[in-house]
């Protein structure tokens, strides 16, 4: 039976399609950003930009206040090649809570919320109003410098699905009373979707043992920490003695819950 071979016409319209989809995606890019957002926002946005800048291919927002949170300094360049992945994203970078943010965000073809190499760099005494949302008991002024590596993450809803990253925390102490050294974490997500982090001292030298930070869906956390000074008489040693009774092995166990508010 002879093969009949459509017209060379008929087989370039899906090429034409796409060019012209590509064409006014880049048109749209193009379009100055406080104009778009005066044609997009209702009333029911919880989203309340300002000082909006640029397109929406390259721009940026003084601030960005999201259900009763705001960011602070807020630059975006579209990256083409995410859509290689089905995702429209962007290289950006912000401010929040006295952290700085980059990293590549956006949106997949499904919906979902994605985010690649992120990082975050900060001084812990500077996120004291972050660290107030966690109610966590701190028996006082805690110092270091915070450093946060996520690989990948993945929100389908209001909760992650998917997370891999790592935590370091150097030169962390508690301020006029004692230096606990380096410590290094990594997230992760457990199967009922816990985010969990795991930590321990990057060294032997000051402290021994091993943690665990757990933050469920429902906004509750838990903390896990058994450790144990390297000498008990050290200025770490005293205040070690300070927040519990040690095993027979010398370790101290601390456990707290509380809730985000």
């Amino acid at each position: 039976m002879q093969h009949i071979t459509p017209p060379a016409r008929a087989r370039l319209w899906p090429y034409i399609l796409i060019l012209c989809l590509a064409l006014m995606g880049f048109v749209v890019a193009l379009v100055p950003v406080g104009i778009l957002w005066e044609q997009l926002r209702t009333p029911q946005m919880e989203i309340q930009p300002s000082g909006l800048q640029g397109t929406v291919w390259q721009g940026s927002a003084d601030w960005v206040e999201w259900q009763d949170q705001s960011v602070q300094a807020v630059r975006w360049s579209f990256h083409p090649w995410g859509l290689l992945r089905g995702v429209w994203e962007y290289q950006v970078a912000l401010q929040y809570e006295g952290a700085l943010v980059t990293g590549f965000a956006g949106v997949s073809v499904f919906g979902e919320m994605r985010g690649r190499e992120l990082h975050t760099q900060a001084l812990l005494q500077d996120m004291s109003a972050l660290l107030n949302h966690s109610s966590m008991y701190l028996p006082a002024a805690v110092q270091g410098d915070l450093q946060l590596e996520v690989a990948e993450l993945v929100i389908p809803d209001a909760w992650p699905s998917a997370l891999q990253g790592q935590v370091s925390l150097n030169s962390l102490g508690i301020v006029g009373m004692a230096e606990l050294g380096d410590w290094q974490g990594q997230l992760s997500q457990t199967d009922n979707q816990d985010i969990r982090l795991q930590f321990a001292p990057s060294g032997d030298d000051l402290l021994q043992g091993e943690g665990q930070l757990l933050l469920m869906p429902d906004q509750t956390w838990q903390v896990t920490l058994k450790f144990r000074p390297v000498q008990a008489d050290s200025e770490i040693g005293i205040v070690a003695g300070l927040l519990g009774t040690a095993d027979d092995q010398g370790y101290i166990t601390i456990n707290q819950q509380g809730r985000l508010h």
